[in-house]
């Protein structure tokens, strides 16, 4: 588990984690073989389904209590599952950008 919940970027700028990015290096897929599929939210905690390489992934992210706001994300993939703890203030990218075919 990464706790990254206080890391910021230098110059200030608001930091961003790429979610696919994340599940690809985790599951050992290409970037273009983790595609987004669908998502629900409840109670302020959010999942999101990818299919990675035909294999099914979902990301939970849920705020995590205490001190400084952060959020928790949890991936499940068939053989494993990972936890990192973000910054509050944290941009997420969901899904490939528009106009790509990744």
């Amino acid at each position: 588990m990464e706790d990254v919940s206080r890391a910021g970027l230098p110059d200030g700028r608001t930091p961003s984690f790429d979610v696919r990015s994340w599940l690809a290096g985790l599951g050992h897929y290409p970037l273009d073989a983790v595609r987004y599929v669908t998502e629900s939210e409840r109670a302020g905690r959010r999942t999101v389904t990818y299919d990675c390489a035909g294999s099914v992934a979902r990301v939970r992210m849920s705020p995590v209590g205490g001190g400084a706001p952060a959020w928790e994300l949890v991936a499940e993939l068939p053989d494993l599952a990972d936890r990192v703890v973000l910054p509050g203030g944290t941009r997420f990218v969901w899904r490939a950008p528009r106009g790509t075919h990744a």
